[in-house]
């Protein structure tokens, strides 16, 4: 039997780690994109006519249907960045209207602001998803998209990301 496997493409959808001395930045001012970023450093986020300062660790979203734009004024920072179009959204089905009305809507301010614990493990997912993204796999797909899912969902819970991951492990069963 002859079985072709072609590699899935994420149409619509990228992530990017970027520094300070990155070349290829990306622009957060772009309104016509949805942005998830894990940002460390100094800046202001502008969203829905609003600015919010930053110093420290923090995760945003962002959406075309509301101006959100961001501004570095670190001269060391990094940041994880995944954008997204609004046809990614569709097809993938990522989001309930529950959570896009959370994270998405211009009600809430949809920045987080992380402590070292919860910005090691968010880091540890975006890196995930940026090396699933330049290597072949049959469901890479399916998979960064379980990624964001995690993000998203972490980013709802009464208090984000508190408890995540190796927190609540019981040591007797660690073998």
């Amino acid at each position: 039997m002859d079985m072709k496997i072609t590699e899935p493409i994420l149409k619509g959808f990228k992530i990017y780690h970027q520094t300070n001395g990155s070349e290829n930045l990306i622009d957060y001012n772009r309104a016509d994109l949805y942005k998830i970023c894990l940002f460390t450093g100094k800046g202001k986020i502008f969203f829905n006519g609003k600015e919010i300062s930053v110093d420290g660790h923090v995760l945003f979203f962002g959406t075309p249907q509301f101006f959100h734009g961001f501004d570095s004024k670190t001269v060391a920072y990094q940041a994880y960045s995944c954008i997204f179009t609004t046809s990614f959204m569709k097809e993938t089905r990522l989001m309930t209207d529950l959570e896009e009305e959370f994270l998405f809507s211009e009600s809430h301010a949809p920045v987080f602001f992380l402590n070292e614990l919860q910005r090691i493990q968010l880091f540890t997912v975006f890196k995930e998803m940026l090396y699933e993204q330049d290597h072949q796999y049959r469901y890479k797909d399916e998979l960064i998209q379980s990624y964001l899912k995690l993000i998203i969902l972490e980013a709802m819970k009464p208090k984000p990301f508190e408890g995540v991951f190796y927190q609540h492990i019981n040591k007797s069963m660690i073998v």
